[in-house]
């Protein structure tokens, strides 16, 4: 069997971890996480504090999350870091490696 050979590949810190605070009704202020760890859950790794998200496991924040989450990764979304930072966002990358 031929050994594997470790391909780098970046990706933007929102891409493993990031959280946001979402206006919701009434001037309240949610909390919405996502963590790539529990991206096999119903709401992909998303999480919000309202009592929505309790009951349903989705809810509207973490709509409005996701239209401000990057995500970046190089291997899907193609581009360079740009200095040492996310192309797409300028948040602070960082490598992992890749077996192939």
């Amino acid at each position: 069997m031929p050994d594997l050979t470790i391909e780098y590949y970046y990706l933007c810190s929102s891409a493993v971890r990031a959280a946001y605070n979402i206006e919701g009704s009434e001037d309240k202020t949610y909390q919405v996480e996502y963590d790539h760890n529990y991206i096999n859950t119903k709401s992909q790794g998303w999480s919000c504090d309202c009592q929505g998200y309790k009951f349903r496991k989705t809810c509207n924040h973490i709509k409005k999350a996701q239209e401000k989450h990057c995500g970046w990764l190089q291997f899907a979304n193609g581009d360079e870091p740009v200095d040492g930072k996310c192309p797409k966002c300028g948040d602070d990358i960082s490598s992992r490696g890749w077996g192939v």
